[in-house]
């Protein structure tokens, strides 16, 4: 006969009840959307057909509920929901609350950079000094294009751009492209968590 220790039998019970808990946690309901989105980032595939599933889109609710859509291209494609907890809310709140965010303005951006670009056939040295040895702007037909909309108590702002990640890299000096970089960052990075729920699958 064999007698179980106190300790050997409450791991049992652990065990057992574990079994029967995780089903019911790997089923656990998505979130679900209650309001207006605050925070919203819609990156369209420019190299893509109109006409193609190309548009991967992030709706973060101030509730911590999050909508994520990733098109066909991506992995694992389909509509998804994901839960941010406080924390996360409060740094994508941090990081939209910038005044240049705020104001930015892509035509004067876009003339800023246009202004550091040399005459044709003009040196390298005839670059601004902040510009200095940086790459040449050329235009990007089929670049991406990050659309980034969001409530400002009570105001909505946005703020769009072609091109993004490759401008920042290449004129790091200018703070508004460096800034809305770093916000698109953190709401892409939301795009591939492995804990978002999927609730839908990619159009046809």
């Amino acid at each position: 006969m064999f007698i179980h220790s106190p300790r050997c039998m409450r791991w049992q019970l652990f065990a057992s009840v574990l079994f029967f808990a995780l089903p019911l946690l790997a089923s656990a309901a998505p979130c679900t959307p209650t309001a207006t989105p605050w925070l919203t980032l819609r990156i369209t595939a420019g190299a893509m057909s109109a006409a193609a599933d190309r548009t991967t889109i992030v709706r973060v609710h101030n509730d911590g509920c999050t909508e994520l859509h990733r098109p066909k291209f991506l992995r694992a494609s389909g509509d998804y929901r994901l839960s941010l907890p406080a924390t996360e809310i409060a740094a994508l709140h941090m990081q939209v609350s910038s005044d240049v965010l705020r104001g930015f303005d892509e035509h004067q951006v876009r003339a800023t950079i246009d202004a550091a670009q040399p005459a044709q056939g003009a040196s390298q040295a005839a670059l601004k000094p902040q510009f200095a040895g940086q790459p040449q702007r050329l235009a990007v037909m089929d670049g991406d294009r990050y659309e980034l909309s969001w409530n400002d108590a009570g105001i909505s702002r946005s703020a769009s751009w072609v091109g993004l990640s490759d401008d920042a890299q290449a004129y790091p000096d200018i703070a508004a492209l460096q800034i809305f970089d770093r916000v698109s960052a953190s709401l892409r990075s939301l795009v591939t968590r492995d804990d978002a729920t999927k609730v839908a699958a990619a159009a046809p």
